[in-house]
C-alpha cells in the first residue's frame, strides 16, 4: 500500500512538472493553456517571474538563450494563442481579440452583439458560438473555484519556487474564466443570440447550420439540419473552387494577350 502511495505521489508530481514544461490545449476548458512556454531572453541574465511577495529571481543557465515566461505573460500569451486558434477562422477581427485578450469581455462582446445585430454574417456566426460554448454551457464561479482548489493542492508536490509559479498562472486564468461567465451575465442575451443563428440558419448558411444543430432539442431536427449543413458547405466548398478556376483563367489570358470570357 505505502509502495503504491508512493508511486502514485511520483506520477501526479511528474504529470503537473510536464504541464509547467509543455502546457496543455486551449480547448480544454478550465485548465491552464500553456503557461510555461519559453521566451527567449537576448540581453538579459536574469529575469523576474512574478512580483511583489511571489517575486522569485530566476538566473539562467550559463550560455542559455531561454527562461520561463512570469506568470501573468504566459497566461496571456496562452490566452491569445487559443482565441486566435479559437475565433480568428470564424471571423474574428484584431480588435476583439485584443479586448478578450486584455480582459475586456463586456466591451469585445458588446462590440460583437453590436455588429451581429447589424447582420454581419461572421459577427452572428461567431456572437452564437461564443455563446453556446461560455455562456450556455459554462461553469459556475463555485465549480471554477472547486477545480482551482483540486489542481492547487495537487501542485504542491512540485519544488515550492515551481509550484508557486503554477498557482499564479492558474489563478490567472480562472480569473479569466470568472471575467467570462460574469460578461456573459452582463452583455448577452442567450435566446437573441441563437434566434439570429436560426434565421442565418434559414437562409442555408454552414456555420449557422451547425450551431443550429447543437441547440436543437430533438435528435431527428439535429440530424436533419447537421446534412443541411454538410450539403451548404459542399456547395459553398464548390464555388469557391469555380471561382478560383475562373480567375487562374483569367489571368493566364491576360498574360497572354487572348481574351477570356
Amino acid at each position: 500500500m505505502i509502495a503504491a502511495a508512493g508511486g502514485f505521489a511520483v506520477i501526479t508530481a511528474v504529470g503537473v512538472w510536464l504541464f509547467l514544461l509543455r502546457g496543455v490545449p486551449s480547448s480544454e476548458r478550465g485548465a491552464v493553456r500553456a503557461t510555461a512556454e519559453p521566451v527567449g531572453l537576448v540581453a538579459s541574465r536574469m529575469v523576474a517571474v512574478g512580483s511583489g511577495s511571489v517575486a522569485v529571481r530566476a538566473k539562467d543557465p550559463v550560455g542559455s538563450l531561454w527562461a520561463r515566461r512570469s506568470p501573468k505573460d504566459a497566461a496571456l500569451h496562452a490566452r491569445r494563442k487559443g482565441l486566435e486558434r479559437r475565433y480568428r477562422q470564424a471571423g474574428a477581427n484584431h480588435q476583439f481579440l485584443d479586448l478578450m485578450v486584455g480582459g475586456d469581455v463586456v466591451g469585445a462582446l458588446n462590440e460583437l452583439k453590436k455588429q451581429a445585430l447589424a447582420g454581419d454574417p461572421a459577427a452572428i456566426n461567431l456572437y452564437g458560438d461564443f455563446t453556446y460554448w461560455n455562456c450556455f454551457i459554462h461553469r459556475s464561479p463555485a465549480q471554477l473555484d472547486s477545480y482551482a482548489a483540486t489542481q492547487i493542492q495537487e501542485s504542491r508536490s512540485l519544488p515550492a519556487a515551481d509550484a508557486e509559479w503554477f498557482r499564479d498562472a492558474f489563478v490567472e486564468d480562472i480569473a479569466f474564466d470568472k471575467a467570462v461567465v460574469a460578461a456573459c451575465s452582463e452583455a448577452v442575451n442567450v435566446d437573441q443570440a441563437f434566434d439570429m443563428v436560426d434565421e442565418r440558419a434559414k437562409q442555408g448558411d454552414g456555420a449557422s447550420l451547425r450551431l443550429a444543430s447543437m441547440t436543437a432539442s430533438k435528435m431527428a431536427e439535429r440530424q436533419q439540419l447537421l446534412r443541411a449543413a454538410a450539403v451548404a458547405e459542399r456547395r459553398r466548398g464548390l464555388i469557391s473552387t469555380l471561382r478560383q478556376a475562373q480567375s487562374r483563367s483569367t489571368a493566364r489570358g491576360r498574360r497572354s494577350g487572348s481574351p477570356t470570357r
